[in-house]
């Protein structure tokens, strides 16, 4: 009989080591998924803020409305000294796709976020765009537009990850 309670309160003692270690792991779990559902709140609330600032109006004056053959003629016709509304639509443009492409390096927001929003608006600008930036980087910056950059490279290799085609 003695063993019997011996061995009865052990079997005890042992299931209840048990039951706190797997709800431990459940906990953890449970903080683990909070954790991430939380991430990706505050992902959607960074890239809503972010897109919340894009004005249409930017994207058809700098894809349709501005007519230009190279950076010299750009700059005589849109430049900020003959045309300071038209430049800024370039520069704020810039600016919205140059701070996706950093959030999106800094794993702030996931890239599959910003082409499921974006589609081919990025790629519409950059093909636009990319004969100034050559010029922008030989003449004053190397590395204009590079965050810009690399948000088009991520979306291309996602898009072709995701559908086997991009939409550039």
């Amino acid at each position: 009989m003695l063993v019997d309670v011996q061995t009865i309160s052990i079997v005890i003692a042992a299931t209840s080591v048990v039951i706190g270690v797997i709800n431990s792991i459940l906990s953890n779990r449970r903080a683990e998924q909070n954790r991430q559902i939380e991430l990706e709140n505050r992902q959607i609330e960074t890239f809503m803020r972010i897109t919340d600032r894009f004005d249409i109006m930017d994207y058809a004056e700098v894809t349709n409305i501005q007519k230009w053959t190279d950076f010299d003629e750009y700059i005589e016709k849109y430049g900020p000294g003959t045309n300071p509304q038209a430049y800024k639509s370039l520069i704020d443009l810039l600016r919205h796709y140059t701070n996706l492409g950093i959030l999106v390096k800094r794993n702030i927001l996931d890239i599959s976020l910003v082409c499921e929003q974006e589609i081919r608006a990025p790629h519409v600008v950059w093909r636009t765009i990319q004969p100034l930036v050559k010029v922008w980087r030989e003449r004053y910056n190397p590395r204009a537009q590079e965050m810009f950059e690399y948000l088009i490279n991520e979306m291309t290799k996602y898009e072709l990850q995701q559908y086997g085609t991009t939409f550039s």
